[in-house]
């Protein structure tokens, strides 16, 4: 099972979203789209979950895409991949919840600090 779900299949009630719009970080983490904070956000919240087995959308993936933009690897990607650790870090302690630094967390700020300094 995915841990990020495309946006087309997230649904939710105003409250959550209402109370997401707080986590945002406007101005901040310019390289994150809105599915991604949602993921976070909801994943973190883990109220009134409910998953389907079936699938009621389909991804489509196209060279004119959002994520098109990234080539794996590369220096946006790695900068992407930076802010979304961040990110996370930042709300998982402003909700209180247990955030586990592993592999991927330290690789990506070890790789951003010697050829990024971001």
């Amino acid at each position: 099972m995915p841990t990020i779900y495309p946006t087309s299949s997230l649904s939710f009630i105003r409250n959550f979203f209402l109370k997401f719009q707080k986590n945002l970080f406007l101005g901040k983490f310019s390289k994150l789209e809105i599915d991604f904070r949602l993921n976070v956000f909801a994943k973190i919240e883990k109220k009134h979950k409910v998953m389907l087995e079936d699938f009621v959308t389909y991804y489509n993936q196209t060279n004119e895409g959002i994520m098109s933009k990234y080539k794996k690897f590369d220096k946006n990607w790695w900068l992407r991949r930076h802010q979304g650790h961040i990110y996370l870090e930042k709300v998982t302690l402003q909700k209180n919840y247990k955030f586990n630094k592993n592999l991927d967390y330290y690789l990506t700020n070890f790789i951003n600090k010697i050829n990024f300094n971001e």
